[in-house]
């Protein structure tokens, strides 16, 4: 589970968008894009030109799901850690408005140089 109230973070791994499109299109608006996608068992983060979109799928079967939404314009910090030879995460943290931190890890290879250029695209 994804919980980023608490700052503890399963560690997600890059995924294709296709993977995660049947949960998350009823949940995108008509002009928003689905930039990345990561995931973590059955829990992901999307990343959209509008938002970062977290699902945890709750409940034994996983059907029910939880989405919350970091909308990129409220945004007001942004900070990726990346990888190194010796230690293969990243992470990347966003102050909101709203919340204090939310961190989100990665593990194996991401962008996330790419990422932070991404979503600074949408908010700057």
């Amino acid at each position: 589970m994804i919980d980023w109230r608490n700052g503890s973070v399963i560690k997600l791994s890059a995924c294709g968008i296709e993977e995660v499109m049947p949960d998350l299109a009823p949940a995108l608006r008509p002009d928003e894009t689905v930039f990345a996608t990561f995931k973590a068992f059955r829990d992901y983060l999307a990343v959209t030109n509008k938002r970062l979109i977290a699902v945890n799928a709750l409940g034994v079967t996983g059907k029910r799901k939880d989405y919350t939404s970091f909308p990129l314009r409220e945004m007001y910090h942004m900070s990726v850690q990346t990888a190194g030879a010796l230690d293969s995460d990243s992470v990347l943290e966003a102050s909101l408005s709203n919340v204090d931190t939310v961190t989100f890890k990665f593990k194996g290879e991401v962008d996330m140089a790419g990422l932070l250029r991404l979503m600074a695209q949408n908010i700057l």
